[in-house]
């Protein structure tokens, strides 16, 4: 009886440890784990991503623009946390040091995560929303979660979302390569068909049509303005090179042979043509399961019909899931997202114009 008791607690013991992925620990040193101060800090992070090199690190007690000088929620977050510019952390349970930056970015504050790879490899999280700029501070604080490190943002609520002078907080886990939304009780629902639309706008928003189906047949109609998103950044570089050449003719000259070598590279890429048309190609089981475990743990079925908040521009997109019991759920989505597992959601599904293999039909 005794042994058949121990040999139940074994079962239950391993079982648990199967639900709870293990965490690995700090396994290797970086410059990162050395850090002891914002100078150092600074002079790494700029060597480690150039998109961090105009970063001001001020820690948001230190922030303080005349406006807020007398704010009162200012001073009530000032109190509630000790002065820090910088979280340390293996976020991504990849054995390597994780550290959480705040400061001004241009005009407005944000707290961005420099995440660790190792060999000096390292990319960068922006924790403060790009669609809801703020230049009111953000005060980020480390916690756990079930052993996993976790981080709680505090800050003043947006006028958009009419939140304004209410202290708003998030918590953020580590899922999906990036920051969302901490969801304890994530959904098991049971997705047949994927459809997303999205529409055009007063610019040069993507038309297009998707439809998905799990280790089937799927469809992309592509309308207009569907152009490689990898275009831009080639662009930006050619005109770097461009730039300093005063003859006009020389200088279209050579832009036009660096756009030439680019296509040659991947002639099927169409990088730098408006793809139209009617395309087909079969989804693999495993990323459409990808796309699954996104909806899960969003509960989407718990979301509101209608998402986010409506811009001038107008440009709008329609995301409606089916389920193998026969019902469905239609949401909306305007251009600027405040739910991050939803813009996750909605920034994976366009990505998939360019990177599946889509026969023109």
């Amino acid at each position: 009886m005794r042994i058949t008791i121990f040999i139940i607690i074994l079962v239950v013991i391993f079982s648990c440890n199967e639900k709870n992925e293990k965490r690995v620990g700090i396994i290797h040193k970086t410059k990162i784990d050395s850090i002891t101060d914002v100078k150092e800090l600074g002079n790494f992070a700029q060597k480690a991503d150039l998109s961090l090199s105009n970063f001001s690190y001020i820690s948001p007690q230190l922030y303080k623009k005349d406006f807020y000088s007398a704010s009162k929620l200012k001073q009530k977050l000032d109190r509630m946390f000790p002065k820090s510019n910088f979280i340390k952390a293996d976020f991504d349970n990849n054995g390597y040091t994780d550290i959480i930056l705040t400061g001004e970015d241009g005009f407005y504050y944000s707290v961005i995560a420099l995440m660790s790879y190792g060999n000096n490899k390292y990319s960068t999280i922006a924790l403060t929303l790009p669609d809801f700029p703020t230049d009111f501070p953000v005060y980020p604080k480390l916690v756990y979660i079930n052993e996993t490190p976790a981080i709680k943002l505090y800050t003043r609520g947006s006028s958009c979302l009419e939140q304004e002078n209410q202290i708003i907080k998030e918590t953020l886990i580590y899922k999906h390569n990036t920051f969302l939304e901490y969801n304890e009780k994530p959904q098991d629902l049971d997705v047949s068909k994927i459809e997303f639309r999205r529409t055009g706008c007063y610019g040069s928003c993507p038309v297009f049509n998707l439809t998905l189906r799990a280790d089937s047949i799927s469809n992309f109609r592509a309308k207009a303005y569907n152009f490689n998103p990898y275009r831009k950044k080639i662009l930006e570089k050619i005109l770097k090179v461009t730039n300093g050449i005063k003859d006009s003719k020389e200088r279209m000259k050579i832009k036009d042979n660096l756009i030439h070598n680019e296509v040659m590279k991947d002639k099927d890429s169409l990088l730098f043509n408006e793809i139209k048309g009617n395309f087909e190609m079969k989804f693999k089981k495993k990323d459409f399961e990808e796309i699954c475990q996104i909806i899960d743990y969003l509960n989407f079925d718990t979301l509101d019909e209608k998402c986010n908040v409506t811009t001038a521009c107008g440009e709008a997109s329609f995301l409606k899931i089916y389920f193998k019991d026969g019902t469905s759920k239609t949401i909306s989505i305007f251009e600027r997202i405040h739910i991050r597992g939803l813009s996750l959601l909605y920034h994976k599904l366009s990505d998939l114009r360019f990177n599946q293999k889509w026969k023109r039909i």
